[in-house]
């Protein structure tokens, strides 16, 4: 399994006319705070595992299309189940396995393609009409078979399915949303005050990898898969 980043975003979310602005100085160091754009960007992605401007990406799956186990409240008494735990009502969980691929890098834009090793080791694409994109509640995009379609034999190899896809908010800093923005701003205006030390010292004396407004506004934004 591999996930490649196959096109960068065309800009980046905080450009350096709002950074040297945010930093008040004058326009003799924008090659370095370009420098720092790019990695405050580069870290706020990481951190949250998501994409921010538009980007093309790659994930590879070896082996077979994955698995995933669903979870369903069923009433044993054969009727309509309205939550409140699986004993609620005399109800348990009906428990089934279906394909799935969980998307990383979110927002996910669209599919661009995939492509999957058959039984003769052979390389086909799948058709769009043999999978769908939904989000989840719990936040994940997946690509599954819409009901009544069962995906192809895949090989068990490495990289047996190819998936590229286009993820990220928008084409340009505004479709970004504003905590993570200034979250960049920040990050840069800390490294550009500290230019030789780019972590931050607690009281306790641990190392804090991101400063403390920043890790904050980024929060809510963490993708958990």
């Amino acid at each position: 399994m591999g996930l490649t980043l196959l096109a960068e975003p065309a800009v980046d979310p905080v450009t350096v006319d709002e950074a040297r602005e945010h930093l008040r100085t004058s326009g003799l160091d924008d090659a370095y705070i370009a420098g720092l754009v790019l990695a405050a960007r580069a870290l706020v992605e990481n951190d949250t595992r998501r994409a921010l401007i538009t980007q093309t990406w790659q994930l590879t799956l070896d082996d077979g299309w994955p698995e995933h186990r669903r979870q369903t409240p069923r009433n044993i008494d054969g009727g309509g189940y309205y939550g409140g735990g699986s004993a609620a009502f005399g109800g348990s969980l009906s428990r089934s396995w279906r394909h799935r691929i969980v998307v990383p890098r979110p927002p996910l834009q669209s599919v661009t393609s995939i492509t999957y090793v058959d039984g003769t080791g052979a390389y086909q694409t799948l058709d769009p009409s043999q999978y769908q994109v939904a989000k989840a509640n719990t936040g994940e995009w997946y690509i599954e078979p819409p009901p009544g379609v069962a995906w192809p034999v895949v090989r068990q190899q490495l990289e047996a399915i190819t998936v590229v896809f286009v993820a990220g908010y928008g084409d340009g800093p505004g479709s970004i949303p504003e905590p993570l923005r200034m979250a960049i701003l920040l990050l840069i205006g800390q490294w550009y005050d500290n230019r030789n030390t780019l972590n931050l010292i607690s009281r306790s004396g641990s190392i804090q990898e991101l400063p403390n407004a920043t890790a904050a506004l980024i929060q809510r934004y963490r993708v958990m898969y």
